[in-house]
């Protein structure tokens, strides 16, 4: 799935989330890594350092507590 539409359903995507559950994006491009955090940052989710291979990365994000 392409930033644009990871941007534009993140609300969507974090509204959904259970109560700590987790989210995994992957087959993301490094350059995306970013706007794609931030994004899902303001919407009450964090995670770890991103798995990458090459340009590629995967990010699993959880729901932030409090």
């Amino acid at each position: 799935i392409q930033r644009p539409v990871l941007l534009a359903h993140a609300a969507d995507l974090a509204a959904r989330l259970a109560p700590q559950g987790h989210l995994i994006l992957a087959g993301l491009l490094e350059v995306d890594e970013d706007p794609i955090r931030e994004a899902y940052a303001a919407q009450g989710l964090q995670g770890g350092p991103a798995t990458r291979e090459k340009d590629w990365i995967a990010l699993r994000l959880q729901r932030r507590e409090g």
